[in-house]
């Protein structure tokens, strides 16, 4: 009796853990997540996109957010998920992206957690002959629960060809609170082994700190890493294989922000390589190159890198670096072209846009008088050019037109246009918007009727107009339908004679007879 409550109570047990671990909820909190919402730190949003040429691969070579060169880089990808909805794969073809890393989901194997672009994701990237990996963001917090997520992959997987490696993402803060580095390593190896047993090529995937202060058990020291530090390098001082250098990163074809990632073959020199103070760029069979030009650096026929001289009509500058024509901010924009020269008080057509420099060659905004012509520039410092700034107009050529009609408006000898409005310049008088304005005539004005004398100006107190009596308020509204001390107006203002007014009879001269 006994053998068979325990062996009951042991099954309750067991199915009362697989259910808690089937409905959970899941909601990431790392280092990279709150409540599930992906955030951006403050010192990756400094680090995001500093150059023109950030996180860019260009003739081979890859660039950091400072525009340099990120030695033995060899590729360039990123990293996706559910979180980028519906990624245009034709266009990231078309891109410097050379790898992706997809999400297949996260937690235990169970549909609900599988990641909802994910099967879409690797269609695409199948279909164009992208090359890709996978990740599974990882909750474990036993042995077990490692297994289950290894055959989440697994099931998603199925038999599919990567050619990058399955990466088991470790960065939950419930994870590194509850468990023991001990135990994160068993965690880590039944995972790593279980997927590798079925013949994928598996790796861990953590930032910095869990590298350098939680995954520090041997084991570690076995597997590839895949490592994420925002910053303009990567400080890890041990082999790794990708860095995930920015979360802010921008790739045509995905909406949004995106993770990039650089690839590396740490066993290789290739690239660029800083050797004895002189910067040397190694092909792929780790061979200096020679006599040419590599993006936008020059290596000289012993191959170091040429700095602050002329190379043809190009200059370098003491980084090694030739510029071409190129905005550049050092408080203000100004324009530089591949000469290092600048246009200074002139107009300069850049991409589609008219912009114009002062004397002092920075880029000006807003209204500017130029040769006796006033032009509007916007914000970023482009010319506008057939519309209205307020109420002034500026046609096909830029310039701010005067004394016309644009459309049903009329601009004046300044070029404002004013609407119909209130002038007050001792007495009240109504100007319309072409400057005309109403004279010896009624005119209803926001429902409320008004009259303007042969002068133009607004009447206020009884009034004899063409032989009729009417009554303006001190605001020159006219009066119907009261009585205005022992006289009444009527609905149309007129002031009532020879007639009852309810009980009260007014006389021929529109006077109340008591």
């Amino acid at each position: 009796m006994k053998k068979f409550i325990l062996i009951c109570l042991s099954f309750f047990m067991f199915s009362t853990s697989f259910t808690v671990y089937a409905d959970e909820e899941y909601k990431e909190n790392s280092w990279r997540y709150e409540n599930g919402e992906p955030i951006a730190l403050q010192d990756e949003i400094s680090y995001a996109r500093s150059s023109v040429n950030a996180w860019s691969k260009q003739d081979g070579v890859i660039y950091n957010s400072l525009g340099d060169p990120i030695p033995n880089a060899i590729s360039k990808g990123i990293d996706v998920s559910e979180w980028q909805g519906d990624i245009d794969w034709n266009k990231v073809k078309n891109t410097d992206v050379e790898f992706a890393i997809i999400r297949c989901g996260f937690a235990g194997d169970y549909t609900k957690y599988d990641d909802k672009k994910f099967q879409r994701n690797v269609s695409e990237c199948q279909r164009l002959g992208i090359p890709f990996g996978i990740y599974l963001y990882s909750y474990a917090e036993t042995v077990e629960d490692a297994k289950s997520e290894a055959a989440h992959v697994l099931r998603l997987l199925n038999g599919m060809q990567l050619s990058y490696p399955v990466f088991y993402d470790l960065e939950e803060n419930n994870v590194m609170a509850t468990v023991n580095k001990s135990t994160i390593a068993n965690i880590a190896k039944t995972f790593v082994n279980t997927v590798e047993s079925k013949g994928y090529s598996c790796g861990i995937y953590a930032n910095l700190y869990w590298f350098n202060n939680f995954l520090t058990d041997s084991y570690f020291d076995t597997v590839t890493k895949w490592i994420a530090q925002y910053n303009t390098e990567c400080t890890y001082t041990k082999p790794y294989s990708i860095w995930q250098a920015t979360s802010s990163g921008y790739v045509n074809g995905v909406q949004g922000r995106v993770d990039i990632n650089i690839g590396f073959d740490s066993m290789k020199k290739c690239g660029w390589i800083k050797e004895n103070g002189s910067w040397y760029y190694y092909s792929n069979d780790e061979q200096v190159l020679t006599n040419q030009w590599i993006g936008n650096y020059y290596v000289g026929s012993d191959g170091k890198m040429l700095t602050s001289q002329w190379i043809g009509n190009c200059y370098v500058d003491s980084s090694g670096l030739w510029q071409p024509n190129k905005w550049i901010n050092n408080g203000q924009w100004w324009y530089r072209y591949g000469d290092g020269s600048y246009p200074t008080g002139k107009f300069d057509v850049i991409g589609n846009n008219v912009y114009y420099f002062n004397d002092s060659g920075y880029m000006v905004t807003g209204w500017r008088l130029i040769d006796n012509k006033w032009y509007y520039f916007n914000e970023s410092g482009a010319m506008l050019k057939n519309q209205w700034v307020g109420n002034y107009y500026v046609g096909k050529d830029g310039i701010m037109v005067t004394n016309q009609w644009v459309g049903n408006y009329y601009v004046d000898s300044s070029g404002l246009w004013q609407p119909n409005k209130w002038v007050n310049n001792g007495q009240w008088w109504y100007r319309y918007g072409d400057g005309s304005y109403p004279i010896d005539k009624f005119l209803v004005i926001q429902g409320t009727t008004y009259y303007f004398n042969s002068r133009g100006y607004m009447v206020t107190g009884w009034q004899l107009i063409n032989g009729e009596w009417f009554s303006f308020n001190t605001s020159g509204a006219m009066a119907k339908n009261r009585w205005i001390g022992n006289y009444y107006v009527g609905s149309d203002g007129k002031m009532l004679k020879n007639q009852w007014i309810g009980n009260y009879y007014v006389d021929s001269n529109g006077c109340w007879v008591n």
